[in-house]
């Protein structure tokens, strides 16, 4: 259980890092010296597989809310 949560936070550092790097590039090439992307599609990026993680292991089931 640790391990898969290790794995799969290693698996967001190195997507982030990725996504960044790459839309840093687009920014730059594309953009007109725009190098912010970068750092914007790897928060964006990152948020995103952290929703998509703790959804993946019904985190927000709420099911200790519910009347018994």
């Amino acid at each position: 259980m640790k391990g898969e949560k290790m794995g799969k936070a290693i698996l967001t550092i190195i997507i982030s890092f990725i996504v960044g790097l790459f839309g840093m590039v687009v920014g730059l090439e594309f953009f007109g010296g725009f190098p912010s992307l970068g750092p914007v599609m790897a928060i964006a990026t990152a948020g995103g597989l952290i929703v998509f993680f703790n959804e993946k292991n019904n985190f927000y089931d709420c099911s200790f809310v519910r009347d018994p």
